[in-house]
């Protein structure tokens, strides 16, 4: 009765030891280089920053005031327009 127990115990050890040593040396690890992988992703984003930065100097913001203040007018306009479409008096409701 003790030697089957120890048997097989003995067999479930060599059993383990057998299939790590197959896992380790038949499967080839994940390995991930994260600390490389960011270093270029933050670069991309300096020098995408940086060429954003040497764009928003060489534009004319004076196209832009002017789209704005017509933007501006004709807003105001457009609210205008609309108190004379309403046909419904606000007292009334």
């Amino acid at each position: 009765m003790l030697y089957t127990i120890l048997f097989s115990l003995l067999i479930i050890v060599i059993m383990h030891a057998g299939y790590t040593h197959l896992r380790d040396y038949l499967t080839t690890p994940k390995v991930k280089d994260v600390y490389t992988f960011n270093n270029n992703k933050v670069n991309e984003l300096i020098e995408l920053l940086e060429s954003n930065k040497k764009e928003t100097e060489t534009l004319d913001f004076s196209a832009m005031e002017g789209e704005l203040a017509g933007l501006i007018n004709n807003e105001s306009d457009i609210e205008t327009s609309r108190d004379t479409y309403l046909d419904v008096d606000p007292t009334s409701l």
